[in-house]
This record gives C-alpha cells, sequence and structure tokens, in this order.
C-alpha cells in the first residue's frame, strides 16, 4: 500500500511525506492532520499495515472511554493481557514486536474488541497465568490461545528442544526440573554433541527412578 497527499486513512489525512536516513535505514514519515484537528508525525509503515495507526490517538482514547463504560475492567489482568498482545502485534515500537507482529504474527479480527476476547477466554485466572499461544507459530486467536503458567509457556518455545532416555522424552526445561540441573548445563552439553544419556547425567552419579 502507498500513500499519496491528500490521502485519507481512517481518521488521518496525508498533508507531506518526508523521508530520512537513520542508521543507515531509509524511513519514510507522513505528517497528517486527523479529524479532531491535531497533526502528528507518523512513520508510513505505521500507518499502512494491516490495523496500523488510524488517528492522532483520540481514537484509541474514544474505544478506551466506551469500553471502560461497559465492562469497566480497563485497569483488571486481564485487559492488561489483552493489552500487551495487542502491542506485541500492531506497535513496531514495541520491545517485543520483531518476534510477534514483525514475523507476521496476527491476532484475529474479532479480538480487535475486548468483551469478545473476555468471552473466549475468560477472566485471567491470576498473575501467574500469561496468554500463550498453543501452536508457537500461530497467530492469537480462541482455538490457539489459552491462559498458562510461566514453567508451561517455557515449554512451548520454538526454539525448546526435547530429548529421549530412560525411555521418557521430556522438553529440556522438564528435564532440568525433574534432575534437578540447570537447563543451561543440558544445551551446554547438546552443543557439544553428548548422547542424551551424558546430557542428562548427574555429576554426583545419584540414581533418579522414573515412573
Amino acid at each position: 500500500m502507498t500513500l499519496n497527499i491528500g490521502d485519507k486513512i481512517g481518521k488521518l489525512t496525508i498533508l507531506c511525506i518526508e523521508k530520512e536516513i537513520i542508521n543507515r535505514q531509509h524511513r519514510i514519515y507522513c505528517l497528517c492532520r486527523c479529524e479532531c484537528g491535531n497533526e502528528k508525525r507518523i512513520r508510513m509503515d505505521s500507518i499502512t499495515r494491516k490495523n496500523g495507526v488510524r488517528s492522532c490517538g483520540c481514537l484509541a482514547r474514544e474505544k478506551s472511554k466506551e469500553r471502560n463504560s461497559t465492562h469497566k475492567m480497563t485497569h483488571s489482568i486481564t485487559y492488561q493481557s489483552w493489552q500487551s498482545m495487542r502491542n506485541r502485534c500492531n506497535n513496531p515500537q514495541n520491545p517485543s514486536y520483531n518476534n510477534y507482529g514483525g514475523i507476521g504474527i496476527t491476532i484475529c479480527e474479532r479480538w480487535n474488541n475486548f468483551e469478545n476476547f473476555l468471552l473466549d477466554m475468560g477472566e485471567r485466572p491470576s498473575k501467574e497465568y500469561t496468554l500463550d499461544r498453543i501452536n508457537v507459530n500461530g497467530d492469537y486467536e480462541p482455538c490457539n490461545c489459552r491462559w498458562a503458567t510461566q514453567l508451561e509457556q517455557q515449554n512451548n518455545k520454538r526454539n525448546n528442544k526435547t530429548l529421549t532416555c530412560y525411555g521418557e522424552t521430556h522438553t529440556v526445561s522438564e528435564w532440568a526440573r525433574i534432575l534437578g540441573i540447570k537447563d543451561s548445563i543440558i544445551y551446554t552439553r547438546i552443543r557439544r554433541n553428548k548422547t542424551p544419556e551424558q546430557c542428562l547425567s548427574i555429576v554426583d552419579n545419584r540414581k533418579f527412578h522414573f515412573k
């Protein structure tokens, strides 16, 4: 999608288009006038991407006010999780964007509305739980999300390796918890091409029995 002067996107009208070179990277900015009267300079790719910027910020404030008047959960941990999900996928300035929106992870249209997200997921059980995608390469949508503990999320990472030993298969994180050794030690042994038995060996030769 290419923008030109005079184009209208959401509540924004493009007044001027400027190119800049920052750290040898070419970036294009648009000077926009919002329907509310404010003018704001915004990166073009923030406007052209899916679910991109559509106002100077007044639209988000209006929607937030509307949501708060209906579900009364703006300050809840469930709402915080929903907002964090949206920032990871939609905001290039978010520190986690490169691992989510930056690699194509999106949010289903239904979950652009917090009430729908709450209806599908229910309230976040506690601060011990966070929003987890069952298929780590899939999008945020009802059939692919759950509330999970930190350990469950750790075992569900894209780069989590499994080892089969003693007749059982577990992730490195699970083996570390079972054996009482650091997962960094196991990963170091894997990089040194050790056998599964060597990777999971205990320094003091204690015996471990598995059910």
